[in-house]
């Protein structure tokens, strides 16, 4: 025999789901708060601007900021990406890393660019600095952590990848700032875009094409083994075959995700193709924009 609720009964009711979308709330917002607050624990905060000096991007900054912070961090990054694929494989070979040495790489990591300072007044070095910190210490959390799957190790890891996207994409806006130094970039306006088109992408240096890209891969999550300007490379590469028409794709955003769904961008990418696309683009004199010709006249030298 069916019963009519009475009014106390709705009342309760309410005050039921009230109280359940409450303590639901308030635990997702504890959760967010500490992992909030564990990233904002990982690293020092940048050193207070005491003399307010004007910002000054040297090459000889860049190319020390490459060898004591951005080499030793992907020198972590391969063995991490070695690992997952060992792990999606489900087989490690002798030479495959375990989890104990992943740790054990981004450990050796934080220790040698922790102790690394930008000798002249360069933001973005700076902050780039504190961020690639901050992504190891969560690496090393994810590799620490005794968590499930989907709890607070999965949150750590994307954390992780975020900084290490942001950090990635504030040492290439530093390399478009060493440009400036020696002559004006134009149509920079155009990197505050999204989606862009290919008529707007032929607008850009290569420096900033690859800050472009850098921006385009931390707003999607890329978090990938190679590097802004091989994504860089393979979009001017195909743009110029005319081949994306064919594909009815017209924008960047567009082509770069379809490169990498289809896992069609590759290291050395930029190295094959600079000497036939980018002859005469000022870059700065660091190992990763070393042509194939300048890699194969090191190996012999």
């Amino acid at each position: 025999m069916n019963k009519r609720m009475s009014g106390s009964d709705y009342l309760f009711s309410l005050l039921f789901v009230f109280m359940l979308v409450c303590a639901t709330g308030a635990f997702f917002f504890g959760y967010r708060l500490g992992v909030d607050r564990t990233v904002a624990r990982l690293a020092p905060s940048p050193a207070p601007d005491v003399a307010a000096k004007p910002a000054a991007y040297r090459q000889q900054d860049l190319v020390s900021f490459y060898h004591n912070v951005y080499e030793p961090f992907q020198t972590f990054v391969d063995r991490w990406f070695a690992f997952q694929e060992a792990l999606e494989a489900g087989s490690f070979s002798g030479k495959s890393p375990r989890p104990g040495d992943v740790a054990d790489a981004a450990r050796q990591a934080y220790q040698k660019i922790e102790t690394f300072s930008v000798s002249s007044p360069s933001p973005l070095l700076e902050q780039a600095h504190v961020a690639y910190l901050k992504s190891l210490k969560l690496f090393l959390q994810t590799a620490g952590s005794s968590a499930p799957a989907g709890g607070a190790s999965d949150e750590f890891l994307r954390e992780a990848k975020r900084y290490a996207l942001e950090a990635q994409r504030l040492y290439y806006a530093s390399i478009l700032k060493w440009e400036e130094t020696v002559h004006p970039v134009p149509a920079q306006e155009l990197l505050e875009k999204t989606d862009l088109s290919f008529d707007d992408w032929a607008k850009l240096n290569l420096n900033a094409k690859n800050v472009y890209v850098a921006a385009l891969m931390e707003r999607n999550d890329h978090f990938l083994p190679v590097r802004p300007h091989d994504l860089t490379a393979r979009v001017d590469e195909l743009i110029r075959s005319d081949q994306p028409r064919k594909w009815n794709v017209s924008t960047v955003d567009r082509l770069a995700q379809l490169l990498v769904d289809t896992d069609a961008v590759r290291r050395d990418d930029f190295a094959q193709s600079k000497d036939r696309l980018y002859a005469g683009q000022l870059l700065p004199d660091l190992p990763f924009f070393r042509g194939a010709s300048e890699m194969a006249a090191g190996r012999t030298s």
